[in-house]
């Protein structure tokens, strides 16, 4: 990139500041007499402040010069005739700097090059350019880019990226509050995955150094794992402007983790900190260059581990809330019936809790929100020879957390016990959990080691080459204290309150009613057992050569990657979700040999125009191949091996105007895709008794339930625009504006299709109807939006954001069989209703739910407007202090109406090269509930005319965090 100028360029040129040292012309000097020719000289640098030799830098105006820079950097025009340049800097392994420049008549002008060396870890393409005055990004390419750099994370003392995300216009993290297991705000390490421009998940592109990251066959990439002490810097890119190797594979953009870089110098920084949970956590970094520049380093070891909100948190609950499981006993009597009840849906509400009861209670489950993260990053840097650098970086992230405290939920419901019950415990309404995991203790384990190695060399001036190889494994374990299927849960709990009805009766009655009445009880709880083990190894390779002609640059490439998933449920039953099976038999999910296969050529011209214009032409053709099963069996492994192959042909242009130092505008258009995933090959399975969540069956009694296998998806195609531009204060370059607006339309959008087969099946010797549940493509759909941020980060001084967007995501023509119909009854996807932005899912396993999105699997709700303001200071010494407030819009996925959270940080500085750090997020403690409350959120429009309850979320109670940090070598 190019810094086009100093602070203060206009004040100093008018007032004909002059330079330091004096280095060779590159042309004769003009007349003594033209009093009006100027001088223009500098230094070029790469990112690291190294000082490049063998730069051509080129100067494109009233009259066009050249020169290159000698073995210091330096470089020196004379006799510039005053007027606007067009600059050019270009050396071979780096990205060609382009700027606008302004001489002045009679001065003598310092214009100073950055260039970045070409990697193909950026989404930001080769031949554009971005700068930064302060921390202000100032954005001169085709695309609508928000990069986010580390310092943010380390302001604000997050830890993890998806609270940074949300304060960012354009981009969202969802959160999977409003269809099971759940996933409570309170939780920093909850379930969450990017959202670009109201894409659902699989329309946006998670990256990490940018190459694809493996996502176990769902087509997208959950964040929790990520540490943010490890990202140098958070690209997003949305729209079609972007025209990176891997920007394809998404309709509305992508966002990229970078990871950190070696610097120039060998540094180094230690970080301890504390919550108010008394969690801790930490980070010790070492990176650099040797003193001969040979090799450069990053090794990083992060900890981040807290109690959380919840320790040991006494939950009541009530045994058997969607389940009935055979077997199950309190203190030696079967339980003969579901002790809890729920009451039809009032009317105008699909789906209620409301008026709900339950005639036991059970006290108390133990609830815990414990996590720990740990990652390692190593990134090696052979700087072989001046025209070749080897690179290869290894990024591990392990996590361990207690589900209970993510995915529990509160129910509201009312304890009604029956005759013979004389308990303490008094009847009327009171809160039981659902969504409960037994043994106590259900833990995720995951871990993820990525590898990734660049090799970049310059055979000629003009030319750069690229190969990257890159492997990613994602192994995820949820599991509870049971080894084996066949073990039953057993425990002794303080206090059973209530009514139920038994089996063990006295002679000649078949059920009878037994009381309990506060004391202690043992309970038996057959098939807890759960093991779902998730594999998903991803590899590829990518390849890119790019050759300078002038101003432009012509690339050709590349990429090739193959993820192989596997992910298997033995569950038994699954106590209080609604997961019920007769044996417990492994259901395969997708099957071990599953497999798709992605390949991008891509064609691209950047073309630099006198007086600041460049295009940015490419074009991409896609192949996708998914191998996947056909079939699964009652038991055992699915078989019928089957495989999709398709492609797809994707151009793009974008258009960039520098028009000043200080004003870019940007246009883009172009197609886009996103192929079916592995999960979408559903296998046909045998039909099941049918549950109560989803589907409405009018009168029937029995019902069946069947997925079918559809071979013929075909993959998501869009076509969109884009327009926008950068704005930065001539008289004060560290405030830049940024705006964008744009329009995408979606064909061919994937959803869950439900509906009768018009037969029927027998099992047991019962007989019902059987329906179908298959994936299907949707017509269309479209996003829209307007995006705004206005930012000032100057190195010292008051600072300020503000910035957000109003955003739309909403299907249309839904063709007339879109919902189905039972009896007369439309069933799926009543949530998704033309023209209203999407919400999540939400059956919660009550009778007559509703499937509110377009995907049963998704979880995603579309907010209609998001921001965040914030004023800063920034002391002397890398001391700062902050306060900021994030707006939440309606139809948010925390299921609530439009709220706002705030967050404060103050660092300053405790001695030589250290500073402490205090920061609290949620300042004024807003919902502040620790658990996701059931049927508690907004009701949302279906299309049945109906109202869907959603549940309801909560940002946690406030958490204040302390850290202590040294830093060595600055």
């Amino acid at each position: 990139m190019m810094l086009a100028r100093v602070a203060g360029l206009a004040i100093a040129c008018a007032l004909g500041t002059s330079l330091p040292h004096d280095v060779a012309s590159a042309q004769e000097p003009p007349p003594a007499a033209d009093v009006s020719a100027a001088t223009v000289s500098g230094t070029a640098t790469d990112a690291n402040g190294a000082t490049l030799a063998n730069v051509t830098i080129q100067l494109q105006g009233p009259t066009t010069l050249t020169a290159t820079t000698d073995r210091a950097g330096h470089y020196r025009f004379t006799g510039v005739r005053p007027g606007g340049y067009s600059v050019a800097a270009t050396r071979g392994g780096y990205d060609p700097a382009h700027e606008t420049f302004f001489v002045v008549a009679g001065t003598l002008q310092n214009l100073n090059v950055t260039l970045a060396a070409e990697t193909l870890s950026t989404l930001h393409v080769i031949g554009q350019t971005t700068t930064n005055t302060g921390g202000s990004h100032f954005n001169a390419t085709a695309a609508a880019v928000a990069d986010i750099p580390q310092s943010t994370f380390l302001d604000q003392g997050q830890q993890q990226v998806s609270r940074i995300l949300d304060e960012t216009p354009g981009i969202v993290s969802d959160r999977a509050s409003a269809a099971f297991p759940g996933s409570s705000g309170a939780s920093p390490v909850a379930l969450v995955n990017p959202s670009i421009r109201g894409g659902l998940p699989w329309e946006t592109a998670t990256l990490v150094d940018g190459h694809p990251v493996a996502v176990q066959g769902t087509g997208y990439y959950w964040l929790q794992s990520l540490n943010a002490n490890a990202l140098g810097s958070v690209e997003v890119d949305k729209g079609p402007g972007t025209a990176g190797i891997i920007d394809n594979g998404a309709i509305n953009g992508e966002v990229n983790f970078r990871t950190l870089d070696p610097t120039a110098k060998p540094t180094g920084m230690i970080t301890y900190g504390t919550d108010n949970y008394g969690g801790q956590f930490s980070t010790f970094l070492s990176r650099g260059t040797t003193s001969n520049g040979r090799l450069g380093w990053v090794a990083e070891y992060d900890v981040d581990g807290s109690p959380g909100p919840l320790r040991n948190y006494q939950a009541p609950f009530s045994t058997g809330i969607a389940t009935n499981p055979a077997g199950q006993t309190i203190n030696g009597y079967p339980v003969g019936a579901n002790p809890y009840g729920a009451a039809p849906p009032p009317a105008g509400i699909q789906n209620s809790y409301i008026g709900s009861k339950t005639s036991l209670v059970v006290c108390c489950e133990p609830i815990n929100s414990t996590y720990t993260s740990k990652t390692e990053l190593l990134k090696l840097v052979d700087n072989l020879s001046s025209a070749s650098v080897l690179t290869a970086t290894y990024l591990g992230n392990q996590l361990y957390t207690d589900r209970d405290g993510y995915g529990t939920e509160l129910l509201p419901t009312t304890f009604a016990p029956g005759a013979g019950y004389t308990g303490s415990l008094q009847p009327g309404p009171m809160t039981v959990t659902t969504g409960s995991y037994f043994p106590p203790g259900e833990y995720l384990n995951n871990d993820e080691p990525m590898f990734d190695v660049e090799f970049r060399t310059s055979p000629t001036k003009n030319d750069t080459a690229l190969a990257r190889f890159y492997s990613d494994s994602v192994n995820t374990q949820l599991g509870n204290a049971e080894t084996a299927a066949n073990q039953v849960y057993t425990a002794t709990f303080q206090s059973v309150s209530g009514t139920m009805t038994t089996t063990k009766c006295p002679s000649g009655q078949a059920t009878c009613t037994v009381a309990f009445n506060g004391g202690p009880a043992t309970i038996v709880m057959p098939g807890q057992y759960n093991s779902t083990p998730a594999v998903d190894h991803l590899g590829g390779a990518s390849f890119e050569y790019d050759h300078v002609t002038g101003p432009n640059v012509y690339s050709v490439a590349y990429d090739d990657s193959i993820s192989a998933a596997n992910w298997i449920k033995t569950t038994a039953i699954y106590q209080g979700t609604g997961w019920t099976t007769a044996a417990p038999v492994p259901n395969y999910t997708v099957g071990p040999g599953a497999n798709e296969r992605e390949g991008t050529a891509l064609l691209r011209a950047v073309l630099n125009f006198p007086h600041g214009f460049s295009a940015t032409l490419s074009d991409y053709l896609n192949s996708y191949e998914n191998t996947f099963y056909a079939n699964q069996p009652a038991t055992g492994a699915p078989n019928g091996m089957m495989t999709s192959v398709f492609s797809h042909n994707d151009p793009r242009l974008g258009l960039s105007w520098r028009v000043n130092d200080d004003v870019s505008l940007r246009a883009a258009a172009g197609s886009s895709t996103a192929p079916p995933f592995l999960e979408l090959y559903q296998p046909t399975t045998v039909p099941a008794a049918a549950g109560s969540g989803v589907l409405y069956f009018g009168n029937a009694t029995t019902a069946y339930s069947q997925y079918v296998n559809n071979p013929n998806l075909r993959p998501e195609t869009a076509f969109g625009y884009d327009i926008g531009g950068d704005f930065r204060l001539a008289r004060d370059p560290a405030t830049v504006i940024s705006t964008d607006a744009y329009e995408t339309t979606l064909w061919n959008q994937f959803f869950e299709g439900i509906g009768e087969s018009g037969t029927t099946y027998t099992s047991g010797g019962k007989t019902g109807e059987l329906y179908y549940m298959e994936y299907q493509n949707l017509s269309q759909a479209r996003y829209q939006g307007v995006e705004l941020s206005i930012r000032r980060d100057p190195r010292l001084g008051w600072g300020f954001v503000a910035q957000g967007s109003l955003q739309k995501a909403f299907p249309y023509n839904l063709p007339p069989d879109f919902y189905g119909t039972v009896d007369g009854q439309r069933i799926a996807n009543l949530g998704v209703v033309s023209g209203s932005n999407y919400v999540a899912s939400n059956g919660n396993g009550e009778s007559n739910g509703f499937n509110a999105s377009a995907l049963n699997t998704s979880t995603v709700s579309i907010p209609y407007a998001e921001g965040y303001a914030e004023v800063s200071y920034r002391f002397k010494h890398d001391g700062r202090a902050s306060l900021g407030t994030t707006y939440v819009g309606k139809n948010n996925s925390y299921g609530l109406p439009p709220f706002l959270v705030s967050n404060a940080s103050l660092r300053y500085g405790i001695g030589r090269n250290s500073a402490a750090l205090f920061t609290v997020y949620n300042l004024f403690d807003v919902h502040n509930n620790d658990l996701v409350i059931a049927n508690g959120g907004i009701a949302v429009p279906l299309a049945n005319g109906n109202f869907g309850l959603e549940n309801a979320n909560g940002v946690g109670p406030a958490t204040f965090n302390f850290s202590v940090t040294h830093t060595f070598g600055y």
